[in-house]
């Protein structure tokens, strides 16, 4: 799993906004991204500049070229980001708890089977395994 911090600001040392992440739960289904934006700084397109700029450099540093997003059906907010991220609609899945998550992937990718089940802890050896990945100020 990656994760990366959001600052309001090119610095670290700038407020923490929110999170990025990218985490490969299973060997069957992409890598899935999600995000949290804090409250007080939601609706100023933060998550989907923050979103597109991740995406970008997961692509281009790390070569992923498949990606999804899992989205509750009742978060509109969250779907609304996604498709501005340039994600489509791609099915619905069952997440461990037995609730439906809608699934956006990018253009062009295979729909995931609707009978898919993902486990947000992952399943196995992928779910143990954490991507290395080197940052600025990483020391990696």
């Amino acid at each position: 799993m990656a994760a990366y911090n959001v600052h309001l600001g090119s610095s670290p040392s700038d407020p923490m906004i929110g999170l990025i992440s990218l985490a490969q739960r299973s060997k069957t289904v992409p890598p899935d991204m999600g995000w949290i934006i804090l409250h007080q700084y939601a609706g100023h397109g933060y998550a989907t500049e923050a979103g597109r700029e991740f995406f970008r450099y997961m692509t281009e540093e790390y070569g992923v070229k498949e990606m999804i997003a899992l989205v509750k059906p009742t978060n509109a907010v969250s779907i609304k980001v996604a498709k501005k991220m340039g994600f489509v609609e791609s099915g619905q899945t069952m997440s461990e708890d037995g609730l439906p998550r809608l699934v956006y992937a990018l253009e062009g990718m295979k729909k995931l089977d609707a009978s898919t089940r993902i486990n947000f802890y992952g399943d196995g050896e992928e779910g143990n395994r954490i991507m290395k990945m080197s940052t600025p100020n990483s020391g990696n």
